[in-house]
């Protein structure tokens, strides 16, 4: 019996740590600093020790519950933090793995040739103005530049990401969020942390976590809802790719957290890249439980969410996919299309990365919307989520060729059916959505996608 628990402890024991972690922050955050430190030393161990880059991946995945909680509301902690969790595990890989062969350096870049290119033209575009640029080097620029790093040294075949353990990270981290969504005052519980102002290091005040003030968006313990559903497409991508292609528990789980988003782009994704599994004759038998894991939560968060009573808050998220209403979701973004558009046309070759998204950029746009009582009008500061339109004006005609044949060559892979609908609903979320502006998440949706491609010989397509 000891023995026994002494084996689940050591095969499990870092799950629990990390739940415990999750559960803290939102129950009490005082309580996060006793989780924190073991799976920074769990994890810089195995990073060190075993060369292990999926730590690098979890630290990243897990930074805005640990950056802010060691010594709340403290700038300098924040900091430090930062760099320990995002920054540094990855520069220590990178030393371990170093490589000083020329000719397996340029071998290794021929693979991704225009996401090196295109790392250049961001470093270009970010000379234009570097007080402006500077702001978005974490967000959009540092991503591209550690992806190029990365795959320059150590060939996605020799990457050592351990999938089974990040689908055990899944279903542990899954779990706790659907459990903490169905508690009565989960809103609550989330807009406290971020009121506090300890996530992002100041309060957010102004931020929506509800769709017509009866729909309850999930945004988990990355606290973003889109980000949160675009893990949970890396989620079933992960277990495809392992060939558990509707192990029902993950497809179950994975469809919940996408749902609670309320998060359209995954949506969208996440339908997509259910189209291969369907594809196969032996799928179309009704019989099959598979099917269940899909249609049990929409029933579930249909009818018995406790957040949405009789589902009295879907028809406006509903109304939103209809491309004919006035209010759906590209009309959303339209005027920062429209605006950013023009900007393209007054100067095609670009303005340099941030000069129109970054903070400093002294944007000010004038929509002619008024606040609810219509006594002062109301201006947008930079624009956003319209993110092909804003590449186009950012970067130019140049920069924005090299960011699609990057995002080609990093998304699809030739004779990988799977590749094509991820690649699609990338594509498609990408319109209204700044996915190449989420910092180090993105650097995790393109490392782990880029390696699930190139490993895609392990497949059965």
């Amino acid at each position: 019996m000891i023995r026994k628990l002494i084996h689940f402890f050591k095969t499990e024991g870092i799950f629990l740590v990390i739940s415990a972690l999750i559960l803290s922050v939102f129950l009490n955050y005082h309580l996060a600093v006793i989780f924190i430190p073991i799976i920074l030393v769990y994890s810089y161990y195995k990073i060190i020790k075993e060369n292990n880059f999926t730590f690098v991946l979890v630290l990243m995945l897990l930074a805005r519950i640990i950056m802010g909680l060691v010594i709340p509301k403290n700038d300098l902690s924040f900091n430090v933090f930062n760099v320990v969790a995002n920054y540094l595990p990855f520069l220590i890989y990178i030393f371990k793995n170093i490589k000083f062969d020329k000719v397996l350096v340029i071998s290794n870049l021929k693979v991704i040739k225009f996401t090196f290119l295109y790392a250049i033209a961001l470093i270009i575009l970010s000379l234009i103005n570097v007080r402006i640029s500077y702001t978005e080097w974490p967000e959009e620029v540092f991503p591209i530049l550690m992806f190029v790093v990365l795959f320059s040294q150590v060939k996605p075949k020799d990457l050592n990401i351990d999938l089974n353990f990040l689908v055990k990270f899944f279903r542990y981290t899954f779990s706790i969020v659907i459990s903490l969504y169905l508690l009565s005052n989960f809103d609550d519980l989330q807009r406290y942390v971020l009121l506090e102002g300890i996530i992002f290091r100041e309060p957010i005040v102004e931020i929506y976590t509800t769709i017509g003030k009866i729909l309850i968006r999930n945004m988990g313990y990355v606290f973003d809802f889109r980000i949160l559903g675009q893990i949970a497409i890396l989620y079933y991508l992960i277990v495809f790719f392992l060939k558990k292609k509707f192990n029902l528990f993950d497809v179950l789980l994975l469809t919940s957290v996408i749902l609670t988003t309320y998060s359209r782009g995954p949506l969208i994704i996440f339908a997509l890249v259910l189209i291969p599994v369907f594809l196969k004759k032996e799928n179309y038998k009704l019989k099959n439980l598979k099917y269940l894991a899909i249609v049990l939560p929409i029933l579930f968060f249909r009818v018995f969410n406790p957040h949405n009573p009789g589902g009295m808050g879907d028809t406006e998220y509903l109304n939103s996919f209809d491309l004919t209403k006035e209010n759906n979701a590209i009309s959303q973004r339209g005027k920062f299309m429209t605006y950013s558009f023009d900007k393209f046309l007054e100067q095609p070759m670009g303005r340099g990365v941030g000069a129109l998204s970054s903070k400093n950029a002294g944007v000010k746009i004038d929509f002619g919307y008024r606040d609810k009582e219509k006594k002062h009008r109301l201006f947008y500061y930079k624009v956003g989520d319209a993110y092909y339109a804003l590449s186009l004006a950012e970067k130019g005609v140049i920069g924005f060729i090299l960011l699609f044949l990057s995002c080609f060559e990093i998304y699809f892979e030739r004779k990988y059916l799977m590749s094509f609908f991820v690649s699609l609903g990338f594509a498609i979320n990408m319109i209204g959505t700044d996915i190449p502006k989420e910092g180090f998440y993105y650097f995790v949706i393109i490392v782990i996608i880029f390696y699930l491609n190139k490993r895609k010989d392990e497949v059965i397509s």
